[in-house]
């Protein structure tokens, strides 16, 4: 009962959190990195094998994360994401 529950709560976290094309709902880079990255933390537990949904749309959004940069590795500026200081999207996906 309780990971028939869990399960549910990851599914519509991510239905909320992430639009049909793994972008952030959000719309601002720093949002888009944050979650992406705590997903994979959650993948990272193993808590949640047999969640197809969780694992595609996680790596959909991880294949997204180097547009979320500019070539000199600042972060773009959209939403209110700022400048530097987030991790680069090659450190988080490990």
């Amino acid at each position: 009962m309780r990971m028939r529950r869990s399960n549910a709560g990851i599914s519509s976290l991510l239905k909320n959190q992430f639009s049909a094309d793994a972008i952030h709902t959000e719309n601002s880079p720093a949002y888009h990195l944050f979650a992406t990255k705590a997903f994979k933390q959650v993948i990272n537990t193993g808590l949640f094998p047999e969640h197809s949904t969780l694992t595609e749309i996680t790596e959909r959004a991880i294949d997204h994360n180097f547009r979320m940069y500019h070539p000199n590795g600042d972060l773009v500026q959209i939403g209110d994401s700022g400048g530097r200081g987030l991790e680069h999207p090659v450190d988080m996906v490990e």
